[in-house]
C-alpha cells in the first residue's frame, strides 16, 4: 500500500486544535474529498494534537473514524544527533539521507 501526504499549508492565526482541524476540514469541502478517504493521521504529539475532548486527532478521527494517528519521531532522533559526538553525527547524516532517497 503507498501512503502519500494530502496537503501542507500555513496555518494563517495559531497552532490551535481547532485551526489546524479546521485546515484540515476546510481541505476537504474544497476539493470535495470524502472523509472516508482518510486512513491516517500523524502528529508530533503536541498537547493540542492529542487532547483528549478537543485535540486535532480526536476532531478528526470524529470526522473520519477508521484514521490511525501515528506519531512523527524523526524531529526526536534531529534534535537528539546535535549533542552526540562528531563520528556519530557523521553516521546518523548518513542514516538520513538513506531513509530520505527516494
Amino acid at each position: 500500500m503507498e501512503e502519500d501526504m494530502l496537503f501542507c499549508c500555513p496555518l494563517e492565526t495559531s497552532a490551535t486544535a481547532a485551526d489546524v482541524f479546521k485546515s484540515v476540514s476546510n481541505f476537504f469541502q474544497e476539493h470535495d474529498i470524502s472523509c472516508e478517504k482518510l486512513t491516517g493521521v500523524c502528529t508530533d504529539e503536541a498537547p493540542a494534537m492529542l487532547r483528549s475532548r478537543s485535540g486535532c486527532v480526536t476532531r478528526v478521527k470524529e470526522m473520519a473514524p477508521s484514521a490511525i494517528p501515528t506519531h512523527f519521531f524523526i524531529h526526536r532522533q534531529a534534535l537528539a544527533a546535535k549533542t552526540l559526538p562528531l563520528q556519530l553525527q557523521n553516521s546518523f547524516n548518513i542514516m538520513i539521507n538513506i531513509v530520505n532517497h527516494k
